[in-house]
């Protein structure tokens, strides 16, 4: 009973705090002095970003870039939003991460929180639930997209996946979601039938085993694949050439 009262009291002095616009109490103070960032990850590129587990401290931030990223609402609606994803997320914070993560990734020089993802390997007993473990509520700053962000979280997720003693990762992307759905088969997720999912619903269910090694990319002609974006763009070079190994394109963010 004590344990759910301090969580309520956290969550009230973190509503407190949003609606006041008052900033939280941050431990980058200490992550970017003497100390390291906690189960952080950092780019070789310093100066960019890196990927760590999220803090309860960091859900606000985070619940803010998922309604950026998701819902398209009136402003005099934006906040309400705001506090029903900071609330959802808030309950499904991770407090034993052996089955269930979240990922921020972080300015490595202002600790600003620019993207977030989440996976759960738990068993669910929800009828039609997608299989585990699940990637989900990927969304990264409107001003740092096209930077790698969503994908060095999307590979944290699937070294956590691994970690937790799945071969394969699951997600669901909206059929019409071009980027996303290139993104992803950048990756080397694929389409799965499902009962319900492509069926019922607009959404495609996406595997992938993560025993499989990633494929390097063949350029079609007349159509350049982008693997640090994910899309495809007009082709700067001649057709055929093979595109370097994903794996190596984004390991300096996921080590």
């Amino acid at each position: 009973l004590s344990t759910r009262r301090t969580i309520l009291r956290i969550r009230a002095l973190n509503v407190r705090r949003y609606l006041c616009s008052v900033p939280l109490h941050s431990t980058y103070e200490l992550e970017f002095g003497q100390m390291s960032p906690r189960n952080s990850t950092r780019s070789d590129n310093s100066e960019e970003f890196f990927i760590r587990e999220v803090q309860y401290d960091d859900l606000p931030a985070a619940s803010a870039i998922l309604v950026d990223s998701f819902y398209d609402t009136f402003p005099m609606f934006r906040l309400f939003r705001k506090l029903k994803e900071l609330d959802r997320i808030q309950s499904n914070f991770p407090y034993d991460n052996t089955r269930h993560s979240m990922f921020i990734a972080c300015h490595s020089g202002s600790g600003q929180v620019l993207g977030f993802i989440d996976v759960d390997g738990r068993s669910t007993k929800m009828r039609n639930a997608p299989p585990r473990p699940y990637l989900s509520d990927l969304a990264v700053h409107l001003d740092w997209r096209r930077r790698g962000i969503a994908k060095s979280l999307i590979m944290a997720c699937e070294k956590k996946a691994e970690e937790m003693g799945h071969p394969c990762l699951y997600l669901r992307v909206r059929f019409n979601n071009e980027a996303a759905l290139n993104m992803y088969g950048s990756l080397g997720y694929d389409v799965q039938k499902h009962e319900i999912f492509g069926v019922k619903d607009d959404t495609l269910l996406l595997k992938r085993d993560l025993k499989r090694p990633r494929l390097p990319f063949i350029q079609k002609e007349g159509d350049f694949v982008d693997v640090e974006k994910g899309v495809s763009t007009e082709s700067p070079s001649s057709p055929g050439k093979i595109e370097e190994n994903v794996d190596a394109v984004y390991a300096r963010n996921i080590k």
